[in-house]
């Protein structure tokens, strides 16, 4: 995103004059002490990403094909060696729900979904079970159709659920735990 030239808008400038001392001393000006610093993670912004919210009673992350900004208090995450389809899915799975129930900020009704707490949940891996993986992604991609369509989702929701589960390779006893059986 490229810089406002501020010449072009001389009212603004002779306002800005008279916070001058101030605006020399800013660390995080710019190239000019009108401006602030370019935004190092703008770029993060036009790819695709898993987006969410602060505050939720559980988990709620939207897939972001690309070029959409959020404000605070929101979070983004891109990867550039994961798929952003399989992270969304894990991240919307009820072991992940479970997980963070059990280490995140309690807030009574709901929780804090900061993403220092968010990056600490495992991600299951996959090594040797890719077609688990490739399932879920296309679960996923069928959600989406779905949803553009204003159809149900839950039947594909539990499928992925279960995918996940399978990745974890929870026992039946274990996915009773999670599921609040």
């Amino acid at each position: 995103m490229p810089s406002i030239q501020i010449d072009g808008y001389p009212a603004i400038k002779n306002h800005l004059n008279q916070y001058e001392p101030k605006l020399s001393k800013r660390g995080d000006k710019g190239k000019t002490k009108y401006n602030l610093r370019d935004c190092a993670y703008m770029g993060e912004f036009e790819k695709e990403k898993v987006v969410w919210g602060n505050i939720s009673y559980e988990s709620r992350f939207s897939y972001s094909p690309n070029e959409l900004m959020i404000n605070a208090p929101a979070n983004i995450l891109t990867s550039d060696t994961e798929s952003i389809k399989y992270l969304v899915a894990c991240m919307n799975s009820s072991i992940f729900n479970w997980e963070f129930s059990n280490t995140g900020i309690d807030l009574g009704r709901a929780f804090e979904w900061k993403k220092q707490y968010v990056e600490k949940i495992h991600i299951p891996q996959y090594k040797g079970k890719e077609s688990i993986k490739q399932k879920i992604e296309q679960k996923v991609i069928e959600i989406f159709d779905l949803v553009r369509s204003n159809k149900d989702t839950t039947h594909l929701e539990a499928e992925i659920d279960e995918l996940v589960m399978d990745l974890y390779q929870l026992t039946p006893e274990e996915r009773e735990i999670v599921n609040g059986i």
